[in-house]
């Protein structure tokens, strides 16, 4: 698997046919396998490649399971047998999905960079001139003070909760920049630069109570910074790009976390769906106060 395969974000592979490849293969000469079943075998690829997961893709009535997260490495032989069937149409490797108002034109808007970056930064500075990063950011506990499971080394675990301390540092400092769409690129850079000796770490349900219980409290802190009060003066640029990142930060957390385990991904998006909805209210009460007041 790993002389053939290799990781990728958005590549896929018919489960099938993948299966049927392998039985072929230790069907050649000179090769003397036994080929496992289907089910043995898809167990033997998600220990290989632990951050798959299996989708169902194709047009309705025709649609296959796929595994989401892997590719045919290049110098492979299969690789062009599958090139083929992208070509004919049999798979293809699926889009990014964007939701309403997330779209590539929307994104790239100067809402969220450019002119309107800087102004909204002065805006935010305005409001609170003395605030820092490390003002917002909660404490992580150690993992010393953790009671884990003996098979989590302790010093990975630890390892993880310093880096993720120090990345959100850097969320929260982009945030107060007000550039809101070097973001997707922060998280991009942290989750998918995570050493994989660290993921069993990471997919501790000690450590993914200890991260959500500090994203939780995190939120909430940039919530009573972003947006004080409904009835506080704000910038229509300001609340247009909140709202616009409150659209888009859920995708990006997918986007960068599809490769971990599914436990600390799931928490991730369902805190962040919280804070995403909570802003979104927040801006939209803050808009109609606005225009009550202009009338």
């Amino acid at each position: 698997l790993l002389e053939h395969l290799e990781p990728c974000e958005r590549g896929s592979l018919p489960r099938n046919s993948l299966y049927s490849l392998y039985h072929e293969y230790c069907n050649q000469a000179g090769i003397c396998i036994n080929p496992v079943n289907a089910a043995s075998f898809g167990k033997l690829v998600r220990q290989t490649f632990p951050f798959i997961r299996t989708r169902r893709l194709g047009t309705r009535g025709q649609s296959k399971y796929h595994y989401y997260g892997i590719r045919v490495k290049a110098v492979s032989p299969y690789f062009n047998y599958f090139n083929t069937l992208t070509q004919r149409g049999v798979f293809s490797t699926p889009r990014r999905q964007y939701s309403p108002g997330c779209d590539d034109s929307s994104v790239s808007s100067d809402l969220l960079t450019g002119s309107h970056c800087a102004l909204n930064a002065e805006h935010l500075r305005a409001r609170h001139p003395h605030l820092d990063a490390n003002s917002l950011l909660p404490n992580l506990p150690s993992a010393y003070a953790l009671t884990l499971p003996s098979d989590i080394p302790i010093g990975q675990a630890q390892t993880f909760l310093v880096m993720y301390q120090a990345h959100c540092q850097i969320l929260v400092d982009t945030i107060l920049r007000a550039n809101f769409l070097e973001i997707e690129s922060n998280l991009k850079q942290f989750w998918q630069g995570i050493p994989s000796d660290l993921l069993a770490a990471i997919g501790c349900h000690v450590v993914i109570d200890q991260v959500a219980l500090f994203d939780w409290q995190l939120y909430k802190n940039l919530l009573h910074v972003l947006i004080p009060h409904p009835m506080e003066p704000m910038i229509s640029s300001f609340v247009q790009a909140l709202r616009q990142f409150s659209k888009c930060y859920i995708l990006w957390i997918q986007d960068s976390t599809f490769h971990i385990p599914a436990n600390m991904s799931k928490a991730k998006m369902q805190v962040g769906k919280m804070f995403t909805t909570s802003l979104r209210r927040q801006t939209a009460m803050t808009h109609l106060c606005q225009v009550r007041q202009l009338r």
